[in-house]
């Protein structure tokens, strides 16, 4: 499994999205790595909770690592932050690597056999110098592969990039009000 980024060139399709925060790099890492809060902020990935292998949720949640199984539950379109549940499909995936050092994690879908569908997602969250201020700027990539990629290229990428858009922008709104709410 490469780390970031990803083989791009080498997929069938793949989503990418960027967006720069006005919060610090570890604000941003936190909130991406905290999966139980997703269903607070996330108006994609509505749901996101550590697993066992049968992808039962473990309680309560351990912090995710390497190896650790995860269920999402996806709105696509996404839309207001809906309770989980509500019009949503089951995504069972598996963290591939996780450095926290580097504020990087990446997993795969692991729902469909490996011949049919590869995905793989890479998220980053590194710092950047915007007009002299220290920001973060979050990367996330999705990569397929295999013959269910070419439905995805064809028929879901644009709602998948507008899932990717509405994720980089619910992260960016949420942690720049968790800097705000901690200067009060």
């Amino acid at each position: 499994m490469p780390y970031f980024p990803p083989d791009i060139p080498n997929s069938i399709t793949h989503i990418k999205a960027e967006v720069t925060i006005d919060a610090p790099v570890e604000v941003v890492w936190k909130a991406l790595v905290d999966f139980p809060s997703y269903e607070k902020w996330n108006t994609f990935v509505r749901q996101q909770l550590v697993t066992d292998s049968k992808f039962k949720p473990l309680e309560p949640q351990p912090e995710p690592a390497e190896g650790s199984y995860i269920r999402m539950l996806v709105r696509m379109p996404p839309a207001g932050l809906e309770p989980p549940g509500k019009g949503l499909t089951v995504s069972d995936e598996v963290i591939t690597f996780l450095e926290e050092q580097h504020h990087r994690v990446g997993w795969k879908a692991v729902q469909y056999p490996n011949w049919l569908l590869r995905a793989h997602r890479w998220q980053e969250v590194t710092e950047v110098i915007v007009d002299g201020k220290k920001m973060a700027k979050y990367t996330t990539v999705e990569t397929f592969n295999g013959p269910f990629a070419w439905p995805i290229r064809f028929f879901m990428r644009g709602t998948l990039n507008t899932c990717f858009e509405a994720m980089a922008k619910a992260l960016k709104e949420h942690s720049e009000k968790v800097v705000r709410d901690a200067s009060e």
